[in-house]
């Protein structure tokens, strides 16, 4: 792979990944508010021993410990994600120029040079067999 495709390749991911990322820790971050609820409600209805208390306050905590993690990660997020969102070309321009090297490669690795003057060379007979 030459460096143009890595170049575009590790692009188009990088873009995949924050929009992914981005999206799934809305998702992952209202299933955590609807866990706290549900922590929340068995801490209150329920009749508890202290090791059951103890243990829902350990849940508690981890699932806001996730939440939290995964606020301040789309709080930083946010701003490539509304770049992103601005400007939709993006992707299909980077697909497009994947393309576009995709096909100049195929092109290199087909090529043939064919001799202007001299026809006694050995690349004359190679490029005499390839036509």
């Amino acid at each position: 792979m030459c460096i143009a495709e890595k170049v575009v390749t590790t692009m188009m991911q990088y873009i995949r990944t924050v929009i992914d990322t981005y999206e799934n820790n809305i998702i992952a971050i209202e299933l955590r508010d609807k866990e706290t609820q549900d922590l929340l409600h068995e801490i209150e209805l329920s009749q508890l021993s202290p090791a059951g208390c103890l243990r829902l306050m350990r849940e508690l905590k981890r699932v806001r410990e996730e939440r939290r993690r995964m606020k301040d990660e789309n709080e930083t997020l946010i701003f490539l994600y509304e770049m992103l969102k601005e400007y939709p070309k993006l992707k299909d321009s980077l697909k497009k120029t994947h393309k576009q090297i995709s096909v100049q490669k195929n092109r290199q690795a087909i090529r043939v040079y064919v001799p202007r003057v001299r026809t006694d060379l050995k690349i004359c007979k190679a490029a005499g067999d390839k036509l």
